[in-house]
């Protein structure tokens, strides 16, 4: 049996259930009115009356001061209400998000940028449809449009490996007047930059490299002097020599500096008076 839901069963401002509180920000409008809307249907508020003033429950109090001055939250009509709601808060605004200046910058700067792995691409193609998926979802710019921006963002190196690969995937089907289209340039992307490539992850080879870097510091130059691979017990039994050498001097520098630095905590009134007569005989 389902359970029987209403205005009282409507969630406190900020619990789990409650749509997050609307400031007045324009970016979140829609989300908030969609969310509300969806909370009355799940509580079975039907009412006018009932959504334009439960509403303000979940509005800050600067937002529920302008409600509260609202004719159809005197006249309770939710459609309008909806409606001059959004106008106020500027949701218009929100149909403005990008330009094409904007996608241009985007493309830009992305073709400045090296992509050498899968994820460097695919960070390219989540950058590229925040801005011109945006545009051509709201017919600012055309699909061809957008498969040329798409096409021309990617770095130069990389779209004469790309174009070599979509001859190779698609040798019967392409169309130089016109751009690639985004679906096989990812495709080929994919084909190009596969996860299971055996030098794929370059983590090993740097982490390697870090070590090889370290090991040759921490030897001394004479060290490499007729070396060979039958050194290697001779070569590791100076290293340690060595390593312990240098642990000795820093032992003694440090228990040299702690001793002068006693002396000067223990003697701090003879040793002023010391530097205050070398400097007098240094006058002339």
């Amino acid at each position: 049996m389902v359970e029987a839901r209403g205005v009282l069963d409507m969630p406190p401002r900020r619990s789990r259930d409650a749509p997050e509180t609307f400031k007045g920000d324009y970016t979140t409008i829609r989300d908030f009115i969609m969310d509300y809307e969806q909370l009355c249907r799940k509580h079975n508020i039907d009412d006018d009356a009932d959504k334009v003033s439960l509403i303000r429950r979940y509005c800050s109090r600067s937002v529920r001061e302008v409600i509260e001055g609202m004719l159809y939250f005197t006249n309770p009509d939710w459609d309008n209400f909806k409606r001059e709601l959004l106008r106020k808060y500027n949701d218009d605004l929100n149909d403005l998000k990008f330009s094409l200046r904007d996608l241009r910058e985007l493309v830009a700067l992305s073709k400045q940028d090296a992509i050498s792995n899968i994820d460097e691409f695919r960070n390219y193609e989540r950058n590229f449809i925040r801005v011109g998926g945006w545009l051509l979802g709201k017919g600012k710019i055309n699909e061809q449009q957008s498969n040329y921006y798409f096409w021309k963002g990617l770095p130069k190196t990389l779209r004469n490996q790309l174009e070599r690969k979509l001859y190779e995937l698609y040798p019967t089907d392409i169309d130089v007047t016109v751009p690639f289209k985004k679906e096989r340039i990812i495709a080929a992307a994919e084909v190009l930059f596969p996860r299971n490539r055996f030098d794929m992850d370059d983590s090993d080879d740097e982490e390697d490299l870090g070590f090889l870097k370290k090991r040759t510091r921490s030897r001394k130059p004479r060290l490499f002097a007729g070396y060979n691979d039958d050194d290697d017990s001779e070569s590791d039994t100076l290293i340690e020599e060595s390593d312990d050498e240098d642990r000795w001097r820093s032992h003694h520098k440090t228990k040299k500096n702690k001793t002068k630095d006693t002396i000067a905590s223990a003697y701090p009134q003879q040793l002023d008076n010391k530097k205050q007569e070398e400097s007098e005989e240094d006058r002339p």
